[in-house]
């Protein structure tokens, strides 16, 4: 079984390869992979392609069989519109130039080398690295090319490229095998889509063996578990926390620490109300020392999230049992806490493993004092050191250079050794002389920075006569001392060096391996628990699915594969949805996600009532239209040194600036929303000059070529260099968090308005932690009806709506552009 009950060690069968192994060359089959080969674009275009075929989500399902068929058109069906989708959006998609494309192998199998100077990047100029299972459009000649003949192009799928993806470089596809393309005629390739979760989404429900049978019935399971507890369990609640352990989430805890039966938790996790959760769970649960397995429903999610538990550790150094296996690309504002990533953990344990020793080693023959030469020997003619003209006279400053320069690299990798005792046990004696020697070596260093002679530390070392010496310098004793700690290291070291065995790993991909398998706590997106498949891990003892509210029911498949013991589902139905293309699927219910299935079959419900993100002021709004007011502030966000950054700058928390609708009529629309929102950033920059803080500011537009308008008017011009912005489709947010938020209503007509989904505003809202801006013409918004009309009377209701003069704003713009002109 992949989820185990009553607390009984269930190990599956390895199905998958172990993570990171040397790529195959072409992906596992499974009907996915073959329909994707065998679509024509023309087939891609057909939105009834799969009309026909696919069924409705039925409540609760009758069998695994009823599952899987149901799941399999579904997936289909979505596949095939996500590449339909990128297809018709051709003006955002990357593309780059080849030099050619040769067969390799099979038939199918074509290696491309592509011209990396001719591509074309995504407007925040960032381009697009080919990664496995990537879908590519191959084509003569631009997409979008008013000579290129959509219906001549052809699919392929990204395959061998490995794991080394920091850098782009020429890789292999497999082409479509519907045989109308001609590789000859290939120019471009074009990145579509990844279908990673899918492809590995799609093996199971193909696969007929017992351990993919199992995770689907762990899924149906699910919904039969969910809430029930265990009588035995009831009344024995102790709780070490007394500001979190809130009566919502107390049946929750004791559930996790329950050993008698097999549990599922749901609970309803409001924006910004994770990190109580997770601080109330980690505090309460840790002294049982359990596998944890964290899954997040998006690789945006993750930075937050990891400096959220780095703050409920309290230190870089307690995290020696949390392993982040999403690549750390991309994860710079996680500062310290990048250490915890796999790649970072990985290359300590690399440089533990196969440097401990040689550090060591060296250390001792500095120590040992056997490049030194001798001075006024009493036996020059029989001394060695005396005799040998290869050696060096002693200099304290060289010798104190060369012993910090080891005692860094010693330190680091005998504090990696003390601190993952789990990883790499060591007997008792060589844990306790390793710690000695660390504080032997310290005392060691903190002697030498003394201001010591040559020729007193060279007297005390024996390396020259101390007769004169001890009349003439009064640190002799100092230095006596120091030496006394040098033959105390010495000895250590060579006790170490003879008895110390660690583990021998012969590649990255076992060094992987090895961490993964010993971490305690593992937090990964839900495409990347498929590094976890083929590995020897122990049942876990929570699995916890964070952002369930934009996950659907198949795609716990994989981190399902792995055996659980408890499960606890966090979502929002109101807030961040699943995201799916496809109409048909729509209808059919694949946007529910799990979390909202869930909560339709549980009748407990908890809720977490706390949010420790967003500014009080901003909170109020979606406090009141989402969650009935019963939000509560956390501490942080009330402090007085939460918004402290902004106080030197005449920028409301939360505010609507309006444009009166005759400004509208007399001006464009496109120059007034470019030059209403730079007006507002040039506001909002004006007092950022002393602080250091890097701001992260968000624009988010009705529409997703308002958003491309936008985007180029911030490329065009530095807007600060103490702000990071970025501009976005208010649909297509993620999960982001922002210091700012900037939402443009400015719309011609109310369709735009109209547009905009309910759970959006709520989004937007909740992606803000310190400021939240809306602009736009009130009246407009109130016509529209609505969440638009109630957001403008809360704003009225507290008097947060400030006029704005868009005419000057637009002037202003209109030089500022002709004045950009004049200088190209």
């Amino acid at each position: 079984m992949a989820m185990c009950k009553k607390g009984a060690v269930v190990k599956p069968e390895a199905r998958a390869a172990a993570p990171n192994v040397t790529p195959t060359l072409q992906p596992q089959s499974s009907f996915l992979s073959m329909a994707v080969l065998s679509w024509t674009i023309r087939d891609v275009l057909d939105d009834s392609l799969y009309k026909n075929k696919v069924r409705k989500i039925p409540p609760t399902y009758d069998s695994v069989e009823q599952f899987v068929e149901v799941q399999s058109v579904l997936l289909l069906e979505e596949t095939r519109s996500t590449i339909c989708s990128a297809i018709r959006s051709h003006s955002e998609i990357q593309y780059c130039q080849l030099h050619s494309a040769r067969q390799c192998g099979a038939s199918s199998l074509y290696f491309l080398d592509i011209d990396l100077p001719k591509t074309r990047s995504d407007t925040a100029h960032c381009h697009h690295i080919f990664e496995d299972l990537d879908v590519c459009l191959l084509s003569s000649a631009p997409i979008g090319d008013s000579t290129l003949d959509i219906q001549s192009c052809s699919l392929a799928i990204a395959t061998g490229v490995g794991r080394d993806i920091n850098f782009q470089r020429s890789f292999r596809v497999l082409m479509s095998n519907h045989g109308d393309f001609q590789s000859e005629s290939i120019k471009f390739v074009s990145f579509l889509t990844n279908i990673r979760i899918k492809m590995e989404t799609s093996i199971i429900l193909s696969d007929h063996d017992e351990k993919s049978h199992d995770a689907v019935k762990a899924i149906l399971e699910l919904y039969e578990a969910v809430g029930k507890k265990c009588t035995t369990c009831a009344g024995l609640d102790h709780f070490k926390d007394g500001v979190h352990s809130t009566n919502q989430i107390k049946s929750v805890i004791s559930s996790l620490r329950c050993s008698h039966q097999y549990n599922s938790q749901l609970v309803w996790a409001p924006p910004g109300s994770l990190k109580g959760y997770m601080c109330t769970i980690m505090k309460d649960l840790l002294h049982l020392n359990p596998k944890v397995l964290i899954c997040l429903p998006t690789k945006a999610s993750v930075p937050e999230f990891v400096m959220d538990i780095e703050e409920i550790f309290g230190s870089c150094d307690a995290l020696s049992d949390v392993i982040v296996l999403n690549s750390v690309r991309g994860m710079e504002k996680c500062g310290k806490v990048q250490k915890v990533f796999l790649e970072n953990q990985s290359q300590e344990l690399f440089c533990c493993l196969t440097q401990t020793i040689g550090w060591m080693k060296a250390m001792y023959g500095l120590l040992g004092l056997s490049s030194f030469s001798h001075t006024r020997c009493k036996v020059v003619e029989t001394c060695e050191e005396c005799n040998n003209s290869g050696l060096i006279s002693f200099s304290t400053r060289l010798f104190t250079e060369r012993f910090h320069v080891f005692l860094d690299h010693i330190r680091d990798a005998v504090t990696y050794l003390i601190n993952h005792p789990s990883a790499i046990p060591l007997p008792e004696k060589n844990s306790g002389n390793l710690e000695e020697l660390l504080h032997l070596m310290d005392q060691f260093a903190s002697l030498l920075d003394e201001d010591l002679t040559d020729d007193c530390v060279a007297a005390a070392f024996g390396l020259t006569s101390a007769t004169d010496v001890i009349a003439s310098d009064s640190t002799y004793s100092i230095a006596n001392s120091l030496n006394e700690k040098r033959i105390g290291c010495i000895t250590l070291m060579g006790e170490l060096i003879k008895s110390l065995k660690l583990p021998q790993l012969k590649d990255r991909n076992g060094i992987d391996k090895f961490c993964i398998e010993n971490s305690r706590i593992i937090i990964t997106t839900l495409v990347d628990t498929i590094k976890l498949h083929g590995l020897n891990m122990d049942t876990f003892d929570i699995l916890i699915i964070s952002g369930a509210g934009q996950i659907k029911e198949c795609d716990l498949l994989v981190p399902l594969l792995l055996p659980m013991r408890h499960i606890v589902v966090l979502g929002d139905h109101l807030h961040l949805q699943p995201s799916v293309h496809s109409k048909i699927c729509k209808e059919a219910g694949y946007d529910v996600s799990i979390y909202e299935r869930l909560q339709k079959l549980s009748s407990e419900k908890h809720m977490l009532t706390h949010q420790y993100v967003m500014h009080p002021l901003i909170c109020k709004f979606i406090n009141d239209q989402f969650y009935n007011g019963k939000l509560q502030n956390g501490p942080n966000v009330q402090s007085v040194e939460y918004n402290k950054v902004f106080e030197s700058q005449d920028f409301p928390v939360y505010s609507f600036m309006d444009i009166p609708s005759m400004e509208l009529v007399h001006s464009e629309n496109g120059n007034i929303n470019s030059a209403v929102i730079y007006g507002i950033l040039k506001q909002m920059c004006s007092g950022l000059n002393n602080t250091s803080k890097r701001l992260k500011v968000g624009v988010l537009c009705l529409s997703n070529n308002e958003a491309i308008d936008v985007n180029q008017l911030s490329n065009k011009r530095k807007i600060h260099n103490k702000v990071n912005l970025e501009v976005k489709f208010i649909d297509r947010l993620e999960g982001d968090l922002f210091d700012v938020i900037i939402v443009s209503t400015i719309v011609k007509d109310n369709v735009k308005l109209n547009n905009v989904k309910r759970n959006s505003l709520n989004i937007a809202h909740t992606s803000a932690r310190h400021c939240c801006c809306m602009v736009g013409e009130s009246d407009a918004l109130i016509e529209s009806g609505g969440i638009w009309k109630e957001l403008l009377d809360d704003a009225r209701s507290r008097q947060l709506i400030k006029p704005i003069n868009a005419n000057k704003l637009v002037a202003d713009e209109r030089f500022r552009n002709e004045y950009w002109k004049s200088l190209q």
